[in-house]
C-alpha cells in the first residue's frame, strides 16, 4: 500500500478532500480513460489495482496476426500498475497528460473521486494545503517514474534521446524571489568533463541547474540493491555492471530534485560530457528553505512534479511504446491532440520560464565578473 498522499497531509486537508468528494465503485475491466476522452476527475485509489496503457500500432504482421486472434483492432504496452493509496488523472493539474493513454481497472477498485475544479481552485487558494499536496504529488510521480525506467535496463536503445525543452518550464513555475533564493544561496561552480554528479544508489547531496554545457543520464543494466552499490569498493568480488545511457541534458535542466522527497538516493547516473557551468544548491538548504517557505514549497514541488511528468513521456519515447507524436513532415491534423502537443497556456509558460532563466544568467554573471565566464544568453 502507498501511504505517500495520505502521510503528507494533515488531518484538515484530509477532511476538505472528504467533504468535496465521491467514493466511486469500478469494476474489473472498467475503462476511466480511452484514447483522446480524457478523466476530468482525480482519483485516489482506496482499494483495488489499475494500470496505465498504452495502444500499439504496428506494421509487424505477427502483430496483426495476435491482433485479429485477439479481436483486437490494437495492441497494448502496459506502462504501469498503480494500486491502494495512489492517484490517477493527476498529470490535469499541469495540462500535460498523455492523450492516447488508457487507464483500466485490473480489479474491483473503490476510488475517492475528487473533482479537478473545486481541487484547483483549494491548490490556488490554500498555500499551506498546496505545498502539502504537490509534494505529495511530486514525491508519487518520481516514484512511477523510477518504476517505468527500470523497463530500461537491458533493453538497446536505438539513439540517444535529448532532453525536451519543455525543462525550461520548472522555471515557469517559479518566481522571481525563488530564483534569487537560489542565486544567492547557490554555489557557481565549473566541472570538469567526465565529473560524476550522481551515482546511482547513493545519496544525492546537492541540487544542479545546468548552467551550460551537457550532462549524461545513466542507467546500470543490472539492478543492485543500494548497500551493494554503496559499498562496492569493499567486495572483491563484485563485478561493476554496464550503463545504458538514457539521455543527454542540456542547459536549463534541474539535477537532483527528485531525491527531495522519501528517499534521498540517486536512482540513476548523471556525468558531464564536457566542461560545464552549474549552480549548485546544498541539500540542507533547499530543505530548510521548503520547510521555512510554504511559497516557495508549493511552487517548488509543482515544477517537480511538472518535470517529472515529462520525464514520464521522454521514458515512454525511450521504451520504444507506440504514442502520437507530431512530426515537421506530417499535415498537422487541428481535429487530432497529439501526445506532444502544447496549449497556449504552456507556450506562454515556456516563454515566461526562458526569461526567468536568462536572467538567472545575467545576475550569475553580475556576480562573477572577476571569473572566467563564458555562459551565453539568449
Amino acid at each position: 500500500m502507498n501511504q505517500t498522499l495520505l502521510s503528507g497531509l494533515d488531518n484538515s486537508d484530509i477532511d476538505w478532500l472528504v467533504s468535496v468528494s465521491e467514493i466511486e465503485q469500478v469494476n474489473s475491466g472498467q475503462v476511466l480513460r480511452q484514447g483522446d476522452k480524457s478523466i476530468k476527475t482525480l482519483y485516489l485509489i482506496i482499494e483495488g489495482n489499475l494500470k496505465i496503457s498504452l495502444p500499439q500500432g504496428t506494421d509487424n504482421l505477427l502483430h496483426q496476426a495476435f491482433t485479429l486472434l485477439e479481436k483486437s483492432n490494437v495492441l497494448e504496452q502496459e506502462l504501469i500498475s498503480v494500486t491502494t493509496g495512489e492517484l490517477i488523472g493527476e498529470d490535469l493539474l499541469f495540462q500535460s497528460e498523455l492523450p492516447s493513454s488508457k487507464v483500466i481497472a485490473q480489479s474491483s477498485s473503490r476510488l475517492l473521486a475528487i473533482p479537478q475544479k473545486e481541487l484547483q481552485e483549494k491548490l490556488e487558494k490554500d498555500l499551506a494545503f498546496s505545498a502539502r499536496f504537490y509534494k505529495a504529488i511530486a514525491i508519487s510521480l518520481s516514484e512511477r517514474l523510477v518504476k517505468l525506467r527500470d523497463k530500461l535496463r537491458s533493453k538497446r536503445l536505438r539513439r540517444r534521446t535529448n532532453a525536451s525543452k519543455e525543462v525550461l518550464l520548472a522555471f515557469g513555475e517559479l518566481n522571481d524571489s525563488d530564483i534569487d533564493w537560489m542565486i544567492k544561496h547557490g554555489n557557481y561552480q565549473t566541472i570538469k568533463a567526465d565529473t560524476l554528479l550522481f551515482q546511482e544508489g547513493r545519496p544525492a547531496e546537492k541540487m544542479y541547474i545546468l548552467l551550460d554545457g551537457l550532462a549524461s543520464v545513466t542507467l546500470a543494466e543490472t539492478a543492485r540493491s543500494p548497500l551493494e552499490t554503496a559499498f562496492a569498493a569493499l567486495d572483491t568480488s563484485y563485478s561493476v555492471t554496464s550503463e545504458q545511457e538514457i539521455i543527454t541534458l542540456q542547459r536549463g535542466e534541474i539535477l537532483g530534485e527528485m531525491p527531495f522527497g522519501v528517499s534521498q538516493l540517486s536512482s540513476v547516473n548523471v556525468r558531464c560530457l564536457e566542461d560545464s557551468r552549474v549552480l549548485a544548491i546544498a541539500r540542507n538548504l533547499l530543505a530548510t528553505k521548503l520547510q521555512d517557505d510554504i511559497g516557495f514549497s508549493a511552487r517548488f514541488y509543482r515544477a517537480v512534479s511538472l518535470l517529472a511528468i515529462e520525464r514520464f513521456k521522454t521514458t515512454v519515447e525511450l521504451l520504444g511504446y507506440k504514442r502520437r507524436i507530431y512530426s515537421s513532415e506530417k499535415t498537422l491534423a487541428s481535429s487530432v491532440p497529439y501526445d506532444d502537443e502544447m496549449s497556449d497556456n504552456r507556450l506562454d509558460n515556456l516563454t515566461l520560464a526562458g526569461s526567468r532563466f536568462n536572467w538567472m544568467l545575467k545576475q550569475l554573471k553580475k556576480m562573477n565578473t572577476n571569473q572566467e565566464y563564458f555562459i551565453k544568453t539568449g
